[in-house]
């Protein structure tokens, strides 16, 4: 369920309402032996319609290498990369709605160790999910337009975990029986368009750095990502962080806040600047498998078209109105 409310809004101030926003259907396995194994992530959106997101063969050989082809994640950074099954708040931030590389089709390699881990891939590009090889040169969907259409894509993420373990760090929870564990992340990913016309040719070049922290029942999390964006006569420079902490004050329970900002560089209608504080909590059953999670939200400056989004609850405001209200509530079930 979510509520917004806007100060003086191009439409009704205030909007709630309920929705299904996701429901899936995941197949994990092996075949022949442990070592080859397959993932099938799918389903359905908020308003019915079907996708495919996961849908990749990997092969683990020997000495922490592994090679996966296929439809997966374009590693960058921790946000987007932890699971939509394991979000510490309702949903991820506007931040990552606007720059997430979603999904790509192509190969990765990836090297892990006790205490270190790097992933090189090579795709088709940021949000190429479920296209064909011979895709024409639209943009995709999403505030910002990664071209379908590219002459190369690559994406490398290192992480360095100290104290833990990597499965840790699968989400942003740290309850009392882990053990203390930073992980320090950077990557980076290049594409170039290719259009096979005169037109101009779209580069995107997108960087992070990101750390998280978990400790005796608290948690501590943070990014900073910079997208480079080139068409034409039309370069800009956006940058973007998001800060996030929560903490269980008793068990079961975990209290939490998140702060965004993130800089257009000249691309908002209404105000580059964005600048988000939310702040609720989460009541476990069954850890993620069952939990009911609370959220709310306000906007210090006008939130442009370029940050909204349905999918997250924000809404473009009108221009100089700030303090935009967003409360989301939701139940999940996994299993």
């Amino acid at each position: 369920w979510l509520l917004n409310r806007q100060q003086d809004g191009p439409g009704d101030d205030t909007v709630s309402g309920f929705e299904n926003t996701r429901t899936r259907l995941g197949f994990r396995g092996h075949v022949l032996d442990p070592t080859l194994t397959f993932f099938v992530w799918s389903g359905w959106g908020a308003t019915g319609n079907s996708f495919v997101l996961d849908a990749w063969i990997s092969k683990d050989f020997e000495n922490g290498w592994r090679v996966t082809a296929g439809q997966f994640k374009v590693m960058t950074w921790r946000e987007w990369l932890v699971s939509e099954t394991r979000l510490q708040l309702v949903e991820r931030s506007a931040v990552t709605a606007r720059y997430a590389p979603g999904y790509g089709q192509g190969v990765s390699v990836r090297h892990t160790t006790d205490a270190f881990r790097f992933d090189l891939a090579f795709t088709d590009g940021a949000r190429t999910r479920s296209t064909t090889w011979n895709v024409p040169p639209v943009p995709t969907t999403g505030a910002l337009g990664f071209p379908r259409a590219n002459e190369y894509a690559f994406t490398a993420r290192a992480e360095a975990l100290f104290g833990g373990t990597w499965s840790q760090h699968a989400d942003y929870n740290s309850p009392s029986a882990d053990e203390p564990s930073l992980l320090l992340g950077a990557a980076a990913h290049v594409q170039e368009g290719a259009y096979g016309t005169i037109a101009d040719e779209t580069e995107i070049i997108q960087w992070t750095v990101d750390a998280s922290l978990e400790l005796d029942g608290a948690n501590l999390a943070a990014a900073v990502i910079g997208t480079h964006y080139e068409l034409g006569a039309v370069s800009r420079d956006e940058l973007a962080f998001i800060v996030q902490a929560g903490w269980s004050p008793a068990e079961d329970w975990e209290v939490f806040a998140r702060y965004e900002w993130g800089d257009l560089d000249g691309a908002g209608t209404v105000s580059d600047e964005l600048s988000l504080l939310t702040v609720g909590f989460s009541r476990f059953w069954r850890g993620h498998a069952l939990k009911w999670t609370t959220d709310i939200g306000y906007g210090f400056q006008p939130v442009d078209a370029a940050w909204g989004s349905a999918a997250i609850g924000w809404r473009a405001d009108a221009p100089g109105e700030d303090g935009q209200v967003l409360l989301r509530s939701q139940m999940q079930l996994l299993f």
